[in-house]
């Protein structure tokens, strides 16, 4: 086999790409027993990762991995659903450190809904605000009518950004599959599941995955203590 050419690699074999995201979802999947076929030369594909070696690929989940390109990180959050989901390799059991990063996955998930989730309400607020004020000037006497129409093209925007920030919400709260909606509760499930990882990695043998793991639990754990002050403003 030439060696610009493709070249499979083994769940014991080590997979890297230079996309930290990518390269936690290829960790995952090697962990659950996955293959991946690297790509040859220096293409837009970097590779694709089946769920049985490749004497049996013709059965296998697949999933292609890109080297560049927008939508990395949501790419390869699909990634780690489609090995969570996969319906071959069930026995397998999954390495702690693969664990810990997918579940980390999942309460960042959390985080970002919780936030579009205020960043609805704000937004609601906002809007409703606006229509108040604009009422109140339709009620008064005088030249006001162009501000009332500033005031309710305003409102309006504000409406559009709270549906925007809904479907963000609904997107992020889909991935890490909750059925949760209250931001508050969404903030607490995200902070006990960032503190079972946290437990699970401390007797784990220090190592760049495991320093990186306990770097965005830490980063987590900010941003939740941030969203929270923003509960009750």
């Amino acid at each position: 086999m030439s060696g610009s050419g493709p070249k499979w690699l083994s769940p014991s074999d080590p997979w890297h790409h230079s996309k930290p995201w990518f390269d936690r979802a290829l960790a995952y999947a090697r962990a659950a027993g996955w293959w991946y076929r690297k790509a040859g030369g220096s293409g837009h594909i970097h590779g694709t990762a089946f769920c049985q070696p490749p004497d049996d690929r013709a059965r296998a989940c697949k999933y292609i991995v890109f080297s560049t390109g927008d939508g990395g990180e949501s790419a390869a959050r699909e990634f780690e659903r489609l090995v969570r989901r996969c319906p071959h390799n069930t026995g397998v059991v999954v390495g702690v450190v693969a664990e810990a990063a997918a579940q980390l996955g999942k309460v960042e998930a959390l985080c970002r809904g919780a936030e579009a989730l205020l960043e609805r309400s704000a937004y609601e607020q906002d809007a409703a605000a606006l229509f108040d004020r604009a009422e109140q000037l339709l009620t008064e006497a005088g030249d006001a009518a162009s501000e009332v129409d500033e005031l309710l093209t305003a409102a309006f925007d504000m409406e559009e950004e709270a549906r925007a920030a809904g479907a963000a919400a609904e997107e992020s709260l889909g991935e890490a599959a909750t059925p949760l909606r209250d931001p508050g509760q969404l903030l607490e499930l995200a902070d006990e599941s960032a503190l079972q990882v946290k437990a699970s990695l401390k007797q784990e043998t220090e190592s760049g995955e495991v320093r990186d793991l306990k770097r965005r639990v830490r980063e987590i754990r900010t941003t939740i203590r941030s969203l929270r002050a923003r509960l009750h403003q």
